[in-house]
């Protein structure tokens, strides 16, 4: 049986796979695309600076001040400030490392690295009581939300009819929902009721 390391949550893993074939989804996954254009292309954060280091959050919060950001950011980076203690490929962390690497015209200067703490304070704008900062809390908050629950319904619906639901689906996806609810929210009960 497969153990998961201590503040790892389902979530996480399954975020990660998100971005695999984001590219091929009927609805094109265009906020990854968004988001990696405006980081690759446009350069919207501000450049590490060696004499002022700043974390990623901290660079982020650029985007609050900005108001042609901010209407977005405000809502989705609090969500990914409560993840930051995970680095690129899922280990923990604590600290930030921030490694300056010498220009061209830096040849004779070696490399020099920063750690900074990482604040992984998050929150889910417009779910009270939502501060996380792990991916282990963000689970609970989302599992305890009628309107993240009945997402999960609409999701897998979408998924095992192949299509999004219409008017006419709704008592099926109301049915689906309170079986899903009164089972205590066992993932095996809402297959077998939308498989009915």
């Amino acid at each position: 049986r497969y153990t998961r390391p201590n503040g790892w949550g389902p979530l996480r893993s399954f975020w990660s796979s998100l971005n695999v074939g984001a590219a091929t989804t009927a609805d094109g996954r265009w906020i990854l695309r968004d988001d990696w254009v405006n980081l690759n292309v446009n350069a919207t954060l501000p450049p590490f600076d060696e004499n002022q280091p700043l974390t990623n959050k901290e660079r982020l919060l650029e985007h609050l001040t900005n108001p042609s950001c901010r209407t977005c950011h405000q809502i989705i980076d609090p969500i990914g400030f409560g993840l930051e203690r995970y680095d690129a490929i899922g280990r923990r962390r604590d600290q930030q490392k921030i490694t300056f690497l010498p220009t061209r015209a830096e040849r004779n200067r070696s490399a020099s690295s920063v750690e900074l703490p990482i604040d992984a304070a998050g929150t889910i704008a417009g779910i009270p009581n939502s501060d996380f900062t792990s991916s282990k809390e963000l689970g609970r908050v989302l599992a305890n939300n009628t309107q993240c629950q009945e997402c999960v319904v609409k999701q897998l619906f979408r998924w095992a009819t192949g299509r999004h639901e219409t008017s006419a689906d709704r008592p099926v996806l109301d049915q689906a929902y309170q079986s899903f609810r009164d089972s205590g929210f066992h993932f095996r009960e809402l297959i077998v009721s939308l498989s009915r």
